[in-house]
């Protein structure tokens, strides 16, 4: 994904009996062009600090308007992206309530500021909508509030440092909750009273909270990694859910059920593994990947067990750090391998989104040219197990001079016969601003 540079010198002559020489940031909401992506058209902006509230199929039609999709199907959505959400206040910063229409949101952020706030997204009564690749940062409430709405996925995106990531509550089915990394978050998915839900191929890490459940139903968890968080997954009330080849490492408390009889910790074949099987079950043996001896969750409720707890995951743990996620063109950033796997060996291949790709576990990369750059790691075990991870907009990569989406703006005033010029020269792109209900 890459971003083309606009230049928008200007030049304004002043009065003056003296020579000036400043350098401004200034913040910029200019209007700018579209680009289309995918047959969709995008709207961009910096920054808004507003809420977007839409109720009803007709808002929505008439906000999208300028999108040029009927938003009646997947091969015609409506699309939001590249925003990036400033949220303060207490109202969500975009609040859909009772629509039907197809919505992509991909690739926006959500910024808290200690202020406050009542969350970044919220879906009530609401379908067909895929959030994709977002950012959702020190939410200070709940980052995402689902509730009473279907067909509605979120994959790809970041949470870190939310005091709620995703609350679901009174969902109706096709909720899914896939490949998504949550962060030193203080609870991350919290579900309420919900049907059918997939939590799939996530990544928990370093949480207080990672997965809490109460009422809930007909739920598939799988290949899922939850470690060195507090509280692993706990599940409360519910019944007829299946928790199955999930990694759990070095959590304090791994997982607790509390209905032993409701819920399957396993999908009948295949159980989950779990960091400290060994040290609970020293005498067991294991057969090819499974365990001989069931694995207690909790020694609170010892009549809960994974009867069919394995030796290893069916696919390695991938996750990775970067040096830095801003550079300019030509700055050398580092890629870190820091997942996990049990099996042999592993075999890690990078792709940087700029046609460049790399093997090994550490490697280094220079990009040469502006834009947002996703990141794709795959990882192979010994058994040659795949697992890839995907990081969309991973890598923001600016020109010299620009600094954290900001105007650099060189005034330079000089003194000819009397007459001060002042030149001001733009560079940085300028954006477009979303259409308002």
């Amino acid at each position: 994904m890459r971003l083309n540079n606009r230049y928008f010198p200007t030049i304004t002559i002043l009065p003056s009996i003296f020579i000036v020489i400043v350098v401004l940031a200034i913040p910029t909401t200019t209007i700018s062009s579209v680009c289309l992506e995918n047959g969709a058209v995008r709207h961009s902006i910096s920054e808004r600090s507003t809420p977007v509230v839409i109720a009803g199929n007709a808002q929505m039609e008439s906000f999208f308007v300028a999108n040029g999709t009927t938003g009646r199907s997947w091969s015609s959505p409506y699309s939001l992206q590249d925003l990036e959400f400033n949220v303060t206040g207490f109202a969500p910063r975009f609040h859909l309530t009772d629509t039907s229409r197809f919505l992509k949101i991909r690739n926006c952020t959500f910024v808290d500021h200690p202020s406050g706030s009542n969350g970044a997204l919220q879906f009530t009564n609401a379908s067909n909508i895929q959030v994709e690749g977002c950012r959702f940062m020190n939410v200070s409430n709940v980052a995402v509030f689902i509730q009473s709405s279907s067909n509605l996925t979120i994959t790809n995106c970041i949470f870190y440092g939310n005091n709620e990531s995703i609350y679901l509550l009174d969902n109706n089915p096709g909720i899914k909750i896939q490949q998504s990394e949550f962060l030193s978050d203080g609870f991350s998915i919290h579900s309420y009273s919900n049907l059918n839900v997939v939590i799939e191929a996530n990544i928990f890490e370093h949480g207080n909270k990672s997965i809490g459940m109460q009422y809930d139903q007909f739920f598939n968890i799988t290949e899922n990694s939850i470690f060195h968080s507090k509280n692993g997954l706990i599940v409360s009330d519910g019944q007829d859910n299946h928790i199955w080849n999930n990694w759990f490492v070095n959590n304090s408390v791994q997982a607790f059920d509390q209905e032993p009889s409701s819920n399957a910790w396993d999908n009948g074949t295949w159980g989950n593994c779990w960091s400290g099987y060994s040290l609970q079950n020293p005498g067991a043996t294991a057969t090819g990947r499974f365990w001989n001896q069931p694995y207690t969750l909790s020694e609170y409720n010892p009549s809960v067990t994974d009867n069919h707890s394995i030796t290893a995951c069916s696919f390695p743990f991938v996750a990775f750090e970067t040096s830095k996620a801003r550079a300019i063109e030509n700055e050398l950033i580092s890629f870190i391998f820091t997942g996990a796997w049990e099996v042999g060996t592993i075999e890690i291949s990078w792709q940087f989104g700029d046609g460049d790709s790399l093997m090994g576990q550490d490697v280094d990369h220079i990009y040469d040219s502006e834009g947002m750059y996703d990141i794709t790691v795959n990882a192979t075990d010994g058994n040659g197990d795949t697992r890839s991870l995907v990081r969309l907009a991973a890598i923001t990569i600016t020109l010299p001079g620009i600094v954290n989406g900001y105007v650099s703006a060189i005034i330079i005033g000089m003194v000819i016969g009397g007459i001060a010029v002042l030149i001001a020269i733009n560079t940085k792109k300028r954006h477009v601003l979303i259409p308002g209900p």
